[in-house]
C-alpha cells in the first residue's frame, strides 16, 4: 500500500515537471513584445506630443515644434511649408521607433506596463533627447546649414524659458500614452490569445495547447 502511494506520488510529480516544462517552453515560444502593437502606440504617442507642444507654440508661449525642427533639417531649409508635413510623418516613424524601446522595457524591465510606468521611462526618455537626440540633430542642422534653430541649447533652452519644460512635459505624455495603448504583457497577452472564444476569464497556457493547430499562428 506504502509503495503504491510512493508510486503514483512520483508519477505525479514526473507529469507535473513535464507540465511546467512545456508551459515554459510556450511562454518561451512568445514573441518579446507586441511589434505591431508598440509601433502604432509610439505613433499615436508621438501625434499627441507634437500637438501638446504645438498648442503652446500656437498661444505664441514657444518658439518651437517637432515638425518643423525636424521638417527643416530634413530639407535642409527654414521655409516652406513642406517642412511640417515632411517634419510631421518623419516624428510619428521616431514615435514608432521609441514605441519599440518603451515595448522592451514593459516586457523585460519592469514585467508590466502602466501609463506611471510609461510617464518614468518617459521622463529618461526625455534626457536621453536632451543629452544625445537633441545634440545630434543640431549638428545635422549645422552640416546641412538649414539656419533653423542655431541656437538651441539643452532640450531648447535657448530658444525661450518655457521650450524644456513643454518638451519634456510632452515626453511624459509620450510614455503616458504608450503605457495605456501598449496593452498587456507576454504572459497575460498568451492567456487572452488562447481564450476560448466567449470565455469571460483567459486561463494560463498550458502543455495541451501545444497541441492546438492555431497556437502556432497565435504565438
Amino acid at each position: 500500500m506504502q509503495r503504491s502511494c510512493s508510486v503514483r506520488r512520483l508519477l505525479f510529480l514526473k507529469a507535473m515537471a513535464r507540465k511546467i516544462s512545456k508551459e515554459e517552453e510556450v511562454i518561451r515560444r512568445e514573441q518579446p513584445m507586441n511589434w505591431q502593437r508598440a509601433m502604432l502606440s509610439g505613433m499615436v504617442s508621438a501625434a499627441l506630443m507634437m500637438a501638446f507642444v504645438d498648442c503652446f507654440a500656437m498661444m505664441g508661449l514657444i518658439h518651437f515644434s517637432f515638425e518643423h525642427y525636424l521638417g527643416s533639417l530634413i530639407r535642409a531649409t527654414p521655409y516652406g511649408v513642406q517642412n511640417w508635413t515632411v517634419g510631421f510623418f518623419a516624428n510619428l516613424l521616431m514615435g514608432g521607433l521609441f514605441g519599440w524601446i518603451y515595448g522592451y522595457a514593459f516586457e523585460n524591465v519592469f514585467r508590466a506596463r502602466s501609463a506611471k510606468l510609461g510617464i518614468q521611462v518617459g521622463f529618461f526618455h526625455a534626457i536621453f533627447a536632451g543629452m544625445f537626440v537633441f545634440p545630434f540633430f543640431n549638428i545635422m542642422h549645422a552640416e546641412v546649414q538649414s539656419h533653423a534653430y542655431p541656437k538651441f541649447g539643452f532640450l531648447g533652452a535657448s530658444i525661450g524659458a518655457a521650450t524644456p519644460l513643454v518638451i519634456v512635459v510632452g515626453h511624459l505624455l509620450f510614455g503616458a500614452t504608450m503605457g495605456t495603448l501598449y496593452g498587456p504583457i507576454r504572459l497575460n497577452r498568451l492567456r487572452l490569445r488562447i481564450a476560448e472564444p466567449g470565455m469571460s476569464n483567459a486561463r494560463t497556457p498550458g502543455p495541451d495547447d501545444l497541441e492546438r493547430p492555431d497556437f502556432e499562428e497565435a504565438v
